[in-house]
């Protein structure tokens, strides 16, 4: 399968296009370094990335914006008990709740 990039305005082959940065050909790398954080679960002091990661998944933890969504299920209800739910909602609207 061929990969196409946008170079110029024009599609290109990837095997064939310029890089994009000449000034800077290397590829980028992240590091695993971080400024001293403290892990509020621990309370230990960490400046790795991965052993932050480690010491959240040990404590049962999960970090914010990596965890895996469950699907949800959907209600199942029959034609009475969607009527009283709706007709609930209203009231806890009109009421302020």
């Amino acid at each position: 399968m061929v990969t196409y990039v946008w170079r110029n305005g024009d599609l290109v082959e990837k095997s064939m296009a310029e890089l994009r940065d000449r000034k800077n050909p290397a590829p980028n790398i992240i590091s695993d370094n971080m400024p001293m954080l403290k892990h509020h679960g621990s309370g230990q002091m960490i400046d790795s990335k991965r052993k932050f990661s480690k010491t959240t998944r040990e404590l049962g933890m999960v970090e914010l914006g990596n965890e895996t969504p469950k699907p949800r299920q959907p209600a199942r209800m029959d034609k009475r008990e969607r009527i009283e739910d709706v007709q609930k909602a209203i009231y806890q609207l009109k009421n302020g709740q």
